[in-house]
C-alpha cells in the first residue's frame, strides 16, 4: 500500500490505556484506484514525557520506516488540549442526573463486555485494557507538523463539537423541559413496567453516553417522538405525574431539536468511512450558517443558543467565511475560541 501510493495522509494521536500507559497511534490515509484506503502503521509504547521531541522522534522513525516521509500531503491531529477537554464530557443541560450512579459511564465500567461501543474508545480483544485519546498541547501539535513542513488540519467533527458546547451554554431555556426528557429516559431503563408500556408502542429510548453529544441529542428525539397525550398518560399511571410533557416545553424542545439536528447531520456526514468528505466542509459550514439565520429569525424559546451557535461558527470558522465576504465581526455573543 505504501509502496504503490503516490500521495499519502496521516493521522496522528495519543492514547493511555487504564494503567496510564501511552501509546502513539499513527494511521496512513489514501487512494488506491478510485478506493480510499486507511492503514494503522504503527501503534508503539510511548515512554516519559510526551515532548514534541519524543513524538517527532517516534513519527520520524515510522514514517522512514515506510518510506513515505516524501508522499506526505497533510498531518491530521486534534484540537488542542484545552479543547478537546470539551469532547469528553458534553452534557446536553438537564442532562446531569442522567448520569448520576449510572453504572454505563463509571470509569471502571467494562465497555468490552457489553453492547455499548458509543464511546471514542477502541478495545484490544484479548486484553481488559481500554484506550482513550490525550491531548496534546498546541505547541507540540504545531512543533511536528512545522519540522516536517506540513501542512496541519485540525479534525473539523471536533471543532463542529466546540460549536455545540458554545451553543449549549447558553440553552438555560431548555433546561427544565430537558431535565424532564432526562428522567424519562432514565426510568425507562429502570423501569421494566414503563419499558414493556414502550414495547407496545414499539418505541424505545436509546441509551446516552457523556462523550456522545448526539447520542442525548438522539435520546431527546426519542422521547419527543412518543405522542405528547400517550407518554403523559403512561407517566400518570405508573405515578410520575412530575414528569408529563407540557405544551410549552414541546414547543421549546421543538426549536432544541431543530437547531442540533443540523449539527448532528453535519456531524454524521462529515464521518463516513469509506468517503473522502473534506469537499462537504465548504457547504456544510455555508447551510450550517444559512439554516442557523432563518432559525434565528423564528425562535422564541431558545434564540440566545441560536445566536451563540452563530456567533461560534463565525469565530471558530472566520477565515472561512470572510472569504466568502461574511460578515464576522458583529457577533452577538462572545465567543472564546481556545475553550
Amino acid at each position: 500500500l505504501c509502496n504503490n501510493a503516490e500521495y499519502v495522509s496521516v493521522t496522528l494521536d495519543v492514547w493511555t490505556d487504564r494503567r496510564l500507559r501511552s501509546y502513539i497511534g499513527i494511521t496512513l490515509h489514501t487512494f488506491v484506484g478510485d478506493d480510499l484506503k486507511s492503514h494503522l502503521l504503527s501503534f508503539a509504547p510511548l515512554k516519559g514525557h510526551h515532548t514534541a521531541d519524543v513524538l517527532l522522534a517516534e513519527f520520524e522513525k515510522v514514517i522512514n520506516y515506510y518510506h513515505i516521509e516524501k508522499k506526505l500531503v497533510r498531518l491530521i491531529t486534534d484540537n488542542a488540549s484545552n479543547n478537546l477537554k470539551a469532547f469528553n464530557h458534553i452534557l446536553l443541560p438537564g442532562f446531569e442526573s442522567y448520569f448520576e450512579n449510572d453504572v454505563y459511564d463509571n470509569e471502571d465500567y467494562d465497555l468490552t463486555q457489553h453492547e455499548n461501543d458509543d464511546c471514542e474508545e477502541i478495545s484490544d480483544d484479548n486484553s481488559d485494557d481500554q484506550f482513550q485519546l490525550v491531548p496534546l498541547d498546541e505547541e507540540i501539535i504545531q512543533c511536528v507538523s512545522e519540522n516536517l513542513e506540513l501542512l496541519r488540519l485540525p479534525c473539523f467533527a471536533h471543532t463542529l463539537q466546540l460549536v455545540v458546547n458554545d451553543g449549549i451554554k447558553h440553552a438555560a431555556n431548555a433546561t427544565a423541559a430537558l431535565t424532564k426528557v432526562a428522567k424519562i429516559a432514565k426510568f425507562s431503563h429502570s423501569s421494566t413496567l414503563f419499558a414493556e408500556e414502550l414495547e407496545n408502542l414499539k418505541k424505545t429510548i436509546p441509551r446516552a453516553t457523556q462523550c456522545r453529544w448526539n447520542s442525548q441529542f438522539l435520546t431527546v428525539v426519542a422521547v419527543s417522538d412518543i405522542p405528547l397525550k400517550t407518554l403523559n398518560d403512561i407517566l400518570i399511571k405508573l405515578d410520575k405525574k412530575e414528569l408529563c410533557i407540557t405544551e410549552k416545553n414541546k414547543e421549546v424542545l421543538d426549536e432544541f431539536m431543530t437547531l442540533l439536528y443540523l449539527f448532528n447531520e453535519a456531524t454524521v456526514l462529515i464521518q463516513a468511512d469509506q468517503t473522502v468528505t473534506i469537499s462537504m466542509v465548504g457547504p456544510i459550514l455555508l447551510n450550517l450558517l444559512s439554516d442557523l439565520e432563518l432559525e434565528r429569525k423564528k425562535s422564541e424559546r431558545v434564540y440566545l443558543m441560536c445566536d451563540a451557535l452563530i456567533s461560534s461558527l463565525k469565530t471558530r470558522f472566520g477565515g472561512f467565511y470572510k472569504h466568502f465576504s461574511i460578515d464576522t465581526d458583529n457577533c452577538k455573543v462572545k465567543i472564546n475560541s481556545d475553550n
